[in-house]
C-alpha cells in the first residue's frame, strides 16, 4: 500500500512525498511470518513535456532497515 502527494512550487518544479508499507510472504497461510517494511519519502519532479504528462527527477527514501535513491522517469500513478 502507498500513498502520495505532490505540490506544484514553482511553474514545471513539484515537490513530493510518499509513503508505504509492504509485507513479503509465499503464502497468505504464511503472512505472519512474512516481512514487513514500510517507507518514507520525498523527491522532485520536473515536468520537461507538459502536454505529455511527462515528468523526470530524483526521490530518496528510508525504510526501517535500508536508504534508496531513485532516478524517476513518468509516474507509477495513473492520471
Amino acid at each position: 500500500m502507498e500513498a502520495e502527494v505532490s505540490w506544484n512550487v514553482y511553474k514545471r518544479w513539484y515537490l513530493s512525498a510518499f509513503t508505504g508499507m509492504g509485507n513479503a510472504f509465499s503464502g497468505f497461510d504464511d503472512f505472519e511470518a512474512g516481512k514487513s517494511v514500510t517507507t518514507l519519502g520525498t523527491g522532485f519532479r520536473y515536468a520537461f513535456a507538459r502536454k505529455l504528462g511527462a515528468h523526470m527527477g530524483m526521490d530518496f527514501a528510508m525504510s526501517n532497515e535500508d536508504f534508496a535513491f531513485y532516478i524517476v522517469f513518468g509516474t507509477a500513478w495513473l492520471k
